[in-house]
């Protein structure tokens, strides 16, 4: 089935099976890299970790990383909704879908959307400093090394 739209994209019987090995394929490297994505994140965090403290690496993450998955929650998802609304004409006024989204059985859809990886870096994120803020890191010949580097 080819639209006028989107010559490229043939869903036809005959072309199913490589559809579907092209998904899995697909499937398995964005599995492979965003678990990457994970470890590169972890790897970076130590070090400011071990500067600043858990207690200030926490608020600065919070900054950096809840605000904006926050302001895409209550800000931007809602006005996504009102739009497809919009679209289907089931739609009043902005300030009447926002209520409705964040009110009553709506509640669950409000979503993060693009921002779930954000999300859950920063609970990872703060999995990691109530670990570390529980059993602190002795500093080792590497990190007094490096951190007598910075003071000079």
């Amino acid at each position: 089935m080819q639209t006028h739209l989107t010559p490229w994209l043939d869903l036809s019987a005959s072309s199913a099976p490589l559809t579907q090995e092209m998904l899995e394929n697909a499937g398995g490297g964005i599995l492979f890299v965003l678990g990457l994505f994970f470890l590169i994140a972890g790897m970076l965090t130590t070090g400011p970790l071990e500067r600043r403290g858990p207690r200030r690496f926490l608020v600065s993450r919070l900054w950096r990383l809840g605000l904006p998955v926050i302001a895409y929650a209550l800000v931007v998802w809602p006005l996504l909704q009102w739009l497809v609304d919009t679209a289907t004409s089931e739609a009043g006024t902005p300030w009447e879908s926002y209520r409705r989204q964040l009110s009553g059985s709506q509640w669950q859809s409000l979503g993060t959307g693009p921002m779930w990886f954000v999300a859950i870096l920063f609970v990872v994120t703060l999995g990691w400093c109530s670990w570390r803020w529980r059993f602190p890191a002795a500093p080792t010949a590497s990190t007094a090394s490096a951190l007598s580097l910075i003071h000079i």
